[in-house]
């Protein structure tokens, strides 16, 4: 399939809530959207609802502890959700350093080891029974952070550090693969300096990086074809690759570092004004596209196209079954209900 690709669906029951940013995750095949932004004037919520696509229904659980945005979940046996950092309250918020773990089968929530600074928007994995945490950004919300975090979650006394990340960025989506961690995409800075909740037009990246516990090192992988972030809760991995779904490109016509051809990137840019100007692509920053990353062969390519631009959604993958759900439609705009299965 390819970016022309229009990918099939079909609608399911509509979230309870409409919301982006949310954190995400699966346990004993239900999928669990945590927290995330709600209209109006971007306030975080707690609110956290299972849906179970074989029933085609939404479950009310336990509210999470703080209503927070801009963080990323971690399973642990099928049964435990580790969350930590984020914003908390309303936009542009506070910058939290807590780590919260909800049991599922008991509904309950408990706090973990606070992580040793304020972060949010950075990339949480587990690998074995270790929990990493690794980028994101400061509590000015301006600054990257290269810090990267391990807890024993058998012994979670404290966090350790452990190689930092090689390029500092926040927003990058995360994923396991073969006991390796990938961080995907984010992007530079954030918040005018000295203005909170005002944005920076700094680039998205194309960068990609994966994490071999092995040797205890970052390496810089193939980059995306296409300048992306804001995709965290949209990726996730399927049959040894990694899928993303959605996102953010702020500089959709500037050159990524995979086309060697000054030709070649000329004429995508054509094609990129050409598609927008018959109605193909998308003229704001919200993304329609699915893409799709081969470690094998360290390679990205183009699934297909959504039936509508999705920023910051949330996504998953239950019994081979693609199930997105709660978004920002026009960036951080008119936040969604919608739920789809995908035919992927």
């Amino acid at each position: 399939m390819s970016f022309y690709t229009k990918l099939k669906y079909r609608d399911m029951a509509h979230s309870p809530i409409a919301r982006f940013e949310s954190a995400v995750a699966v346990v004993a095949d239900k999928m669990y959207v945590i927290g995330g932004h709600m209209e109006p004037d971007l306030v975080a919520t707690d609110a956290v609802f299972a849906f179970c696509p074989m029933d085609n229904e939404w479950t009310q659980k336990r509210n999470a502890p703080k209503a927070v945005s801009h963080l990323t979940a971690a399973v642990l046996d099928d049964r435990y959700i580790w969350l930590a950092g984020g914003y908390e309250g309303q936009h542009p918020g506070t910058g939290i350093q807590c780590t919260m773990c909800y049991d599922a089968i008991e509904d309950r929530w408990e706090d973990g080891p606070p992580l040793p600074s304020i972060r949010a928007s950075g990339g949480l994995a587990l690998i074995g029974r270790h929990l990493h945490y690794f980028d994101g950004l400061d509590a000015d919300r301006t600054t990257n952070r290269d810090d990267h975090w391990v807890l024993d979650v058998d012994k979670p006394d404290q966090w350790r550090a452990q190689a930092p990340m090689p390029l500092a960025r926040s927003h990058a989506a995360t994923c396991v693969v073969d006991g390796k961690i990938y961080a995907i995409g984010g992007h530079f800075g954030h918040d005018i300096p000295g203005q909170p909740g005002k944005i920076a037009p700094e680039a998205d990246s194309d960068y990609v990086h994966m994490f071999d516990p092995a040797d205890d090192c970052w390496h810089e992988v193939a980059p995306l074809t296409r300048r992306r972030s804001h995709c965290e809760p949209g990726s996730f991995a399927r049959d040894g690759k990694i899928i993303c779904i959605g996102g953010r490109n702020n500089a959709a016509t500037a050159r990524c570092r995979c086309e060697q051809n000054l030709m070649v990137h000329l004429l995508r840019r054509l094609r990129r004004k050409l598609d927008v100007k018959m109605g193909l692509r998308p003229k704001i920053a919200a993304l329609d596209d699915v893409i799709s990353y081969d470690p094998v062969r360290d390679k990205w390519s183009d699934i297909g196209r959504l039936p509508m631009t999705l920023y910051a959604p949330a996504a998953a993958i239950i019994k081979d079954q693609v199930i997105v759900t709660n978004s920002g439609q026009k960036g951080w705009q008119h936040p969604s209900h919608r739920t789809l299965i995908l035919d992927m």
